[in-house]
Order: C-alpha cells, then sequence, then structure tokens
C-alpha cells in the first residue's frame, strides 16, 4: 500500500535519507525515510500528522512509480552559517584608517552564508562609525542581535563590558595595557579601551530578504570571582567574572527553521590562569545553553576557547600555568599532604602538583565540548579547508586545518534537534590579506597572523533542514 517515489540512479539509496512516500489509504504523498535497506526490500518510515507509519516495500514496487531501478532522495533546504572571532577589532585598524575593512568585507561575500555570527567585536553606541556595520549592510546582511545586555534562566541581568574590563584591566600587569595602547592605534584606543568604552559583544547578522522569527540575547555565564595569576607568580585581588552571553536568532528558509546560536566561552588568555575554578564556570556555561535549547532544533557556534584534541603536556608555551601551580597551592595546603589527599605517586611535592595541574588543565581545555556531548549534542571533528576565497593550494594540501594562530582548533560548531549538520570548512580569514588574488607561490611568512585582519579562521557550516 505504499511505495518510494524519485529519479536517480539506485545506488544513490542510502539509509536514512529523505523520499517521497505515497500512502494508498490517504491517497497523498509523504516526506519519508528510509531506516533499513536490504538486497530485495527496503523499510520505510513516514509521519501523517502525529502518527508514524512504517512498512516494509518490495524493491519493485518501490522502484514501479519511476518506471524504471531508480532511487532519489528529496532535496532538503539548506541554510549555511559564517562563525569569526574577531579579535576585539584591533586588526581592523591600521593608523587613523581602517585598510582592513575591505578585506573583511571581502571574506564576508566569499562565504556568502545566511547567518553571520561574529564574536569578540566592539558594539559601537554611534551606529554611524561602526566599520562592520557599514560592511555587512552593503554586502546584503542587517545586524539582528548585539549581546549589550542579557537575563539568565535564574533572573540574573548584566550589561556587556569594554574591552579593559574584559581582560580584567585593573588586575593586569601595567607592560599589557602599554602594549594595547598603541600608538598605531589611537582610533582603537579611543573607541574601547576605556572603562566607559563601547562594550564588547556577540553578533548576528542576517542576510536580507530571509524570514526572522524570533531572535535576542542570553546571560549563560555564571556569578564568580577569579583571583589567581600564575604569569604575576602571586594571587591578585579576586575580581567578577566578565559576563558571557548567547546571542539567538530563529531563521526560516524554505518553509524550514532552525535557531542558530553564537557564543563566547569563557577562557583565554585571561581567565585560563585561574583554570582549576574556571573548569566549573565553563560547565556552567555549557548547562545554560543545553537548558536554553531544549526542545529546539538549533545549532551552535562560536570561540569556545577550548580544543578537543589538548593536551597541555604537548603545548610547552602553556606549561607555566602548571608549573606555577605549587606556588599557589602553598597557600591553600600543604604540598606533601596535598599529594596524599590526590594519591599521586611521584616523589616529589613540587612535581606531584605539577602533574595534578596538567590534567586538571587539559581536562579544563575539553570541558565545553564534553558537557555539550553529556547533553546530547553532536559535533565533528571532520573540518576541511574551504575553496572559498582562493586558498592556496600549498595550503590544502600540506596544512593541517586550524583555526586559531597557534595552530589548533578553538572554534566549533554543535548541533541538536531534527537538522543535521552537512559539513563545516575553515575559511581562511589570512588569505584575504596575503594572497588575495590566489597566487600560485604560497610562502611560509604568508602565515604571519599580524598580516590577517584577526588571529582567528572562520567557519561556514551548511546546515540540512528537516
Amino acid at each position: 500500500s505504499s511505495r518510494v517515489k524519485g529519479q536517480g540512479p539506485r545506488k544513490a539509496l542510502k539509509t536514512a535519507d529523505t523520499y517521497e512516500v505515497y500512502s494508498k489509504s490517504a491517497d497523498a504523498w509523504f516526506e519519508g525515510k528510509i531506516v533499513k535497506r536490504g538486497p530485495d526490500s527496503i523499510r520505510v518510515e513516514w509521519r501523517d500528522g502525529e502518527q508514524l507509519y512504517a512498512k516494509t516495500v518490495p524493491l519493485r514496487d518501490a522502484h514501479h512509480c519511476a518506471g524504471a531501478d531508480q532511487v532519489t532522495p528529496l532535496p532538503r533546504p539548506q541554510m549555511t552559517v559564517l562563525s569569526l572571532n574577531l579579535e576585539f577589532n584591533t586588526r581592523l585598524f591600521d593608523n587613523e584608517d581602517r585598510s582592513n575593512i575591505h578585506l573583511f568585507k571581502r571574506c564576508i561575500q566569499h562565504a556568502d552564508a545566511d547567518v553571520v555570527a561574529l564574536q569578540e567585536v566592539v558594539d559601537y553606541r554611534d551606529k554611524a562609525r561602526d566599520p562592520l556595520l557599514a560592511a555587512l549592510q552593503e554586502s546584503g546582511y542587517e545586524e539582528v542581535v548585539s549581546t549589550t545586555s542579557g537575563t539568565s534562566h535564574d533572573g540574573r541581568t548584566e550589561r556587556a563590558i569594554s574591552f579593559e574590563g574584559m581582560i580584567y584591566g585593573k588586575a593586569e600587569p601595567q607592560p599589557l595595557i602599554d602594549t594595547i595602547r598603541d600608538v598605531r592605534r589611537p582610533t582603537f584606543v579611543k573607541d574601547i579601551l576605556q572603562d566607559d568604552g563601547n562594550p564588547l559583544v556577540n553578533k548576528l547578522y542576517v542576510k536580507r530578504g530571509l524570514s526572522i522569527k524570533s531572535s535576542g540575547s542570553i546571560l549563560v555565564s555564571p556569578a564568580g570571582m577569579l583571583s589567581y595569576w600564575p604569569e604575576t607568580d602571586a594571587k591578585r585581588e579576586p575580581v567578577h567574572l566578565a559576563p558571557r552571553f548567547l546571542a539567538y536568532v530563529e531563521v526560516e528558509v524554505a518553509g524550514k527553521s532552525a535557531f542558530i546560536l553564537n557564543t563566547h566561552f569563557v577562557g583565554g588568555r585571561f581567565e585560563d590562569t585561574d583554570f582549576t575554578v574556571a573548569t566549573e564556570f565553563r560547565r556552567k556555561q555549557s548547562e545554560a545553553i543545553n537548558k536554553w535549547a531544549q526542545g529546539k532544533s538549533v545549532v551552535l557556534v562560536g570561540d569556545f576557547n577550548a580544543s578537543q584534541d589538548f593536551s597541555l603536556s604537548s603545548a610547552p608555551h602553556l606549561l607555566k600555568y602548571a608549573n606555577s601551580l605549587p606556588l599557589f597551592l602553598k597557600e591553600k595546603a600543604d604540598l606533601t599532604r596535598f599529594a596524599n589527599e590526590h594519591r599521586l605517586t611521584s616523589d616529589s611535592a613540587t612535581d606531584l602538583a605539577t602533574e595534578w595541574a596538567i590534567s586538571k588543565y587539559d581536562k579544563y581545555m575539553t570541558q565545553p565540548m564534553d558537557s555539550l556531548r553529556e547533553h546530547g549534542w553532536s559535533t565533528t571533528t571532520d573540518l576541511k579547508w574551504s575553496l572559498k576565497g582562493r586558498l592556496p593550494l600549498e595550503v590544502t594540501r600540506s596544512r593541517p586545518v586550524f583555526t586559531f594562530k597557534f595552530n589548533t582548533v578553538v572554534d566549533h560548531a554543535f548541533w541538536r534537534g531534527s537538522l543535521m549538520v552537512r559539513s563545516i570548512e575553515v575559511l581562511w580569514a589570512l588569505a584575504f590579506a596575503v594572497n588575495p588574488a590566489g597566487a600560485a607561490k604560497f610562502q611560509e611568512t604568508d602565515m604571519d597572523v599580524s598580516n590577517g585582519f584577526t588571529d582567528h579562521n572562520a567557519l561556514l557550516v551548511t546546515i540540512d533542514l528537516d
């Protein structure tokens, strides 16, 4: 009483693909899925309203409608999302002009995504002075969400803070602030390096003409305190954790909709140093995102400040965090007692503490992804270089995929609900600065991140909507 209609080679038949199913009893066609395949038959499931039906259909009947040995999936509507961290806009400036803005604009236009998700960008109170907004509007996008404030699920409300607040400027060593107050960037300093400067936010932009069903900003970081800076070999005065937000927009394409979520996880060089505390902050941020996403079809993108295949022991430039932990432990407990409590086996108390720190830091670095997986989110590590933007072949052939300047992948996409991410490509933002014409020869010096308009590469996510 049921048959599958299509037009295409039989070998294209795959489990769980979408097909047209005709029901004689209902005298109607439905979108169905082939959930099992045998040598002579296929198992088909389809839904009529709330009722789910299933039937095993002989291949001879399945192919009867097409009049040949052919079955083809129906095309699913798709949506694309570009995710990129812009490093607090600093690389967009050169002296008083904004010479790198056209490189950013070229990157956006090459990607041609439906939704653009930006992290670590400046929200200009005077929109007329916002170079990103102008570039995106000229490329066919409108700003939909800016996380200038948000309310958590438990009713706590916070506002986004300025760059100096995000790096805990009052507690930071002065040389860092002096470095940031680079005389070559007076506009940048004037715009955001002030207590009352324009705040750092996450933003979502949607291509003009698409239907937007809802949007907003949610506070997802917990209330907490940071107190330890191993880089200074001493405790600092406790400071409040800088707020982190989730931007969301529900976009409809071809009658199907999905929520696109954009966040920036707790972490980075100004919070990694207190990783024994920040691990819990990251877990709570993951749980807040998961709680908000319950029952929705969502794709979460952003800078996770975390790598799925990270080991502190393989990253010597970060070992200073672990090596200085014993100094911190002297203030809270005797190292020998600490070693006994944790049943560590090394003969040296200092080595014990460092060993413990390494294991804790590794857990800290994977915590956001581990937590989301525990709640049933999906992701993939199968990342490929995007061919958009004329990326030189030397990169695609010889360079591992990375999204951050230290050759690591810290930008991710996770999803849940009745949709599927078809692919995640990495669009190399640096290529737009050092090799805009796609020159045949690619130099090692072109890897210098100082040449780009940001220190991250972009994720280009293609979504199949159900």
